[in-house]
């Protein structure tokens, strides 16, 4: 009975570094989509402007994605509109990673892992997603490279709460434990290569740069003489 109430219990707060992932993740998509509606404010009340215009079609065009979905189920938006509800999605992902309740910690990294997927996959190569990209979205490698990177980081979270909610403690588990002792060897093989390598190159090095200044010596000792 005991152990059915902690498992269904408040759980501790998500860690430090698990909160600023999250956190970062979030801010940092919600501020481009912020700024890419607030440039295309500015294009509509500066149309000649030309830097406005290079700054949302070169650098910030594939993260309107998120604002193309909305148009595409639910109409046309204000930049203005638009802008609060991303900051207020955000702020509410950010409260549920620091909740103490495990189910909203939950929430805020499936919700992260499905935002910055939806941004890799819609930024990927139009062969990969030839309909979605007529539509929503622009193919952008750096966009697609960071919306993966992101999604990574939300899914590793996402999988350790599914462990938490198991009850399955990685510390506990003998094929974890394998598993980080050969990585940890595989890491110290390749620091030993690594300076191996660094150790053969160094003595040349050395002897090439160490060379002319002996010989000047020499010959200094000689004049001497």
């Amino acid at each position: 009975m005991t152990d059915l109430t902690l498992s269904h219990g408040p759980a501790r707060a998500g860690t430090r570094w698990e909160t600023r992932l999250v956190l970062g993740s979030v801010a940092l998509l919600s501020t481009l989509a912020v700024a890419d509606r607030a440039t295309a404010w500015l294009i509509g009340e500066f149309p000649t402007y030309v830097p406005f215009w290079r700054l949302r079609f070169e650098f910030l065009r594939p993260i309107g994605v998120y604002y193309d979905m909305v148009e595409r189920n639910f109409g046309g938006m204000s930049p203005g509109t638009f802008s609060l509800l991303a900051l207020f999605a955000a702020a509410l992902i950010g409260a549920g990673v620091v909740s103490r309740i495990r189910l909203a910690r939950a929430l805020a990294c499936h919700l992260t892992f499905g935002v910055a997927a939806i941004l890799g996959f819609m930024s990927w190569d139009p062969g990969f997603a030839m309909r979605s990209h007529a539509q929503v979205g622009m193919t952008s490698e750096p966009y697609a490279m960071l919306g993966m990177l992101l999604a990574l980081i939300a899914a590793g979270l996402c999988l350790r709460i599914h462990a938490e909610y198991v009850g399955w403690n990685p510390a506990s588990s003998r094929s974890y434990r394998r598993a980080r002792i050969k990585l940890l060897r595989l890491r110290s093989h390749l620091g030993g290569t690594i300076a191996d390598v660094i150790d053969r190159l160094g003595p040349a090095t050395a002897g090439a740069r160490t060379a002319p200044i002996t010989a000047r010596a020499t010959r200094y000792q000689n004049r001497g003489r």
